[in-house]
């Protein structure tokens, strides 16, 4: 998987590719070399994988403190 980028946090921020496969893998119960990963916009990312898939958001806190978000049932069907 290519560097993901992502505004946010005040600037361009770095979002770890490995932090988004990780989280994925255990939400969706899934081995990360099985998923499957889509750019929606520049934070948002769809994750698919062994029948399951979820949306990502990554989100920053006022400390740039940042992490990818499962998003809700609702961003997943609006991003098909």
């Amino acid at each position: 998987m290519a560097l993901l980028l992502a505004m946010g946090c005040g600037g361009l921020v770095a979002a770890s590719p490995a932090r988004l496969e990780a989280r994925a893998a255990r939400d969706l119960d899934c081995p990360v070399a099985r998923l499957k990963t889509r750019e929606i916009d520049n934070s948002t990312f769809g994750v698919g994988g062994c029948g399951r898939e979820a949306i990502y958001v990554h989100e920053c806190d006022q400390l740039a403190n940042c992490n990818w978000v499962r998003g809700s049932r609702q961003q997943l069907e609006a991003a098909r």
